[in-house]
């Protein structure tokens, strides 16, 4: 389970994990390929709180 919510529950939609850093430090990268941009499609909110969304809210 990737993200955990304020009160410490699992958000079950996510499809990836990570365990907390106990001890020491950790160090995370991502690479994400896409076979198109999709800054057209669903552009990012202006404000760096916007309105998160999921993938789940965007079904018609």
């Amino acid at each position: 389970m990737g993200r955990v919510f304020r009160d410490g529950e699992g958000d079950l939609r996510t499809r990836h994990a990570a365990c907390p850093v106990l001890t020491g430090i950790k160090w995370v990268s991502n690479k994400w390929v896409h076979d198109r941009g999709q800054e057209f499609r669903r552009p990012c909110g202006l404000t760096p709180n916007a309105e998160e969304r999921y993938v789940g809210d965007l079904v018609s």
